[in-house]
């Protein structure tokens, strides 16, 4: 959840796996600096959709996720990384931008639906 939130995640992962000297990592940080920016902003999206008796639960849940995958996504990717790195290295962050992709519609509903439900209260 902390890094590709937003699109410059993506676009910094897809830029990686193709490049071909390892100083050209450096062109793309502002990218990764700037998806980091994203997890604040989309937690408090996500949190503003929920009641005040039920945030601290979405809080938790959020957190315990970002766990989760700070465990898997490591063992995952290097998982990957290995299997591949002869044919092509640059794999794991062309995997990376595929998942944020499978990801994308899912939390488009979400939020389109939380900024629903967040409407509907404030006008009740």
């Amino acid at each position: 959840m902390r890094e590709g939130t937003t699109g410059q995640g993506k676009v910094g992962g897809r830029g990686i796996s193709l490049l071909t000297r390892g100083w050209m990592v450096f062109l793309l940080m502002p990218l990764f600096c700037l998806g980091g920016i994203g997890a604040p902003a989309l937690q408090s999206l996500v949190t503003g959709g929920v009641d005040d008796e039920h945030r601290g639960r979405m809080q938790g849940l959020l957190s315990s996720m970002a766990s989760l995958v700070s465990i898997v996504g490591p063992l995952a990717i290097s998982t990957v990384y290995f299997a591949s790195s002869d044919v092509f290295p640059g794999r794991v962050w062309v995997l990376g931008a595929a998942c944020h992709l499978l990801c994308l519609p899912v939390a488009l509903a979400g939020l389109q639906a939380a900024g629903v439900q967040a409407l509907d209260r404030r006008s009740g």
